[in-house]
């Protein structure tokens, strides 16, 4: 009974190619991580957005890959961009830094009121541990939390997640071979597709990233693979559709 209920989840998982998730937003006209960038994504027609997760010294969640803003924000203003933003108070980074389009830097809050119309899914990368102004943020935003992905390479910090909102779904991201699966997905740098067998034979979701290739794009829609997060997510739609009709 066990083994025909496995064979079942093995062939039914995203019959019909996977989700688009765009890569820290849209990128061709905006700075990553920018609430730009999400509804520029939106409006693409992303089936879902990742963005990157930092918490500030007073424990304010907003969106930034780096641990620095050095990389990302406009040098010709007074800003400490070279700071570890885990020094920094959300006041002086909302007040004094801009990025490099001019945009400022949202905060997870600004970001899900911005959005709050999306249908899509939202993927969020945990570059830290998540604070109790996290917990309050998501749990206050009236967000649906099956359209919530967490994902972080550190286990603690989904674990941290789990805690806070015990329904949440996460997938635990690997660049090298991921000798995990038993208690949540996998979203694996693409080469790494073949070790998600054992995520998915035991029901969880898989994705693979980061897929900006029109021919591997279609490889992937056709293998089981729940989420593709790519930089091209016109592409990614573009193979999605021709999935669906072979």
């Amino acid at each position: 009974m066990k083994i025909i209920f496995i064979l079942i989840v093995m062939t039914t998982f995203n019959c019909f190619g996977a989700d688009c998730i765009a890569h820290r937003g849209y990128l061709r006209e905006s700075v990553e991580n920018s609430l730009d960038s999400v509804i520029n994504a939106i409006n693409a027609g992303a089936d879902g957005v990742e963005f990157d997760i930092h918490h500030t010294k007073d424990g304010t969640p907003f969106l930034l890959h780096d641990s620095t803003l050095e990389r990302v924000v406009d040098d010709s203003i007074e800003c400490p961009s070279k700071t570890k933003v885990k020094d920094l108070l959300w006041s002086e980074i909302s007040q004094h830094c801009r990025l490099k389009d001019g945009q400022r830097l949202v905060s997870l809050e600004e970001l899900l009121i911005q959005t709050a119309n999306y249908k899509g899914l939202y993927f969020v990368e945990l570059k830290d541990k998540p604070s109790h102004l996290f917990k309050d943020v998501v749990e206050s935003s009236g967000v649906d939390f099956s359209r919530l992905r967490f994902i972080s390479f550190r286990l603690k910090f989904l674990q941290v997640v789990r805690d806070f909102i015990p329904e949440s779904q996460s997938l635990r991201l690997s660049k090298f071979i991921p000798f995990f699966a038993w208690s949540r997905g996998m979203n694996v740098h693409y080469p790494l597709k073949p070790f998600t067998w054992l995520a998915r034979m035991l029901g969880h979701e898989n994705g693979v990233w980061t897929v900006n290739d029109y021919e591997r794009l279609l490889k992937y829609h056709k293998r089981k693979v729940d989420f593709i997060t790519t930089d091209e997510i016109e592409l990614c739609l573009k193979a999605q559709s021709q999935d669906a009709l072979n």
